[in-house]
């Protein structure tokens, strides 16, 4: 029982300072056509837990194609779990 109150205090304390969006350094694109139901989706459950501020909208979504696609791509996003193959797929050829 210990050790699981050590290591979701571990998981807690690394969720907590790993979830700090930092993409206002990026710049954003110029949004022509908004995401499709599934890449909204799969932003939704991949990408929400840390960046809420960042994709609180379909065009805010769109405004970071280049980012999202190039972060999952290279595997650096999602920073906690990984990506289905489903979504993978659906973010890459987006």
């Amino acid at each position: 029982m210990r050790q699981c109150i050590i290591i979701l205090s571990i998981a807690v304390i690394a969720g907590l300072s790993g979830c700090s969006p930092k993409l206002t350094k990026y710049t954003k694109d110029q949004c022509r056509e908004n995401p499709s139901p599934q890449v909204l989706a799969a932003v939704d459950d991949n990408c929400m837990m840390c960046h809420k501020k960042d994709f609180g909208t379909p065009e805010e979504i769109c405004a970071r194609k280049t980012v999202i696609i190039d972060s999952v791509v290279n595997g650096r996003m999602p920073k906690f779990g990984s990506l289905s193959k489903e979504d993978l797929l659906i973010l890459s050829k987006w």
